[in-house]
């Protein structure tokens, strides 16, 4: 499980599941299919995420297909989706460093809500996870969603991962019934500090 600065370690078990360390309350593990993919061509831990869900209204997803990634620091989704997130708050995509930036003073309770429902679990991103890198653009912070481009599917990377407990199944070990789990961790309450830098 991958967490932030000022929440104590994170952890990975291999062949165990410590979900008690994880997650507060008695949730169980939802799992879903990884999509079958050809391994040259579509990442790996690929699962269906159909729609979003911006501030209430709920949108379409231009890609069915996510990757979910722990070597990519954002979630890189639509340009449709990435001006609905940031234009609220005075966001907007630079195009010299192609990346999307938004003020460094904004409150974490002006961030929009962002959640992912996947296979009926809404996974909810903790506002204090749009704070992706605040050093290199004075008076700006690079967020936490970038776009996808051309890449012809999302990918859930650590933004994403640090707000589950995130459970990838080999199975059998045969390449066929490969399964991705997840928990979703309960977002901060909105008006509450940031500690991440």
């Amino acid at each position: 499980m991958l967490t932030r600065p000022g929440e104590g370690p994170g952890f990975f078990t291999f062949g165990s599941i410590e979900l008690e360390q994880a997650v507060e309350g008695n949730q169980s593990i939802t799992f879903v299919d990884v999509l079958p993919s050809d391994p040259w061509a579509v990442p790996f831990w690929t699962i269906a995420v159909e729609e979003y869900v911006i501030n209430g209204k709920r949108i379409k997803s231009k890609e069915n297909r996510t990757f979910v990634d722990s070597g990519t620091p954002h979630i890189a989704i639509d340009d449709d989706a990435l001006a609905l997130i940031y234009e609220p708050i005075g966001g907007f995509f630079d195009n010299d460093n192609q990346v999307w930036l938004f003020p460094a003073n904004v409150s974490l309770a002006d961030i929009p809500t962002v959640t992912f429902p996947i296979a009926g679990i809404n996974v909810t991103i903790d506002p204090r996870d749009m704070w992706l890198n605040d050093r290199d653009f004075p008076g700006f912070v690079v967020g936490g969603f970038q776009r996808n481009g051309d890449l012809g599917l999302y990918v859930f990377g650590d933004v994403w991962l640090r707000n589950v407990y995130a459970v990838f199944d080999l199975g059998t070990g045969n390449g066929k019934d490969f399964r991705f789990g997840f928990v979703p961790r309960q977002p901060l309450v909105k008006g509450s500090s940031r500690q991440n830098g």
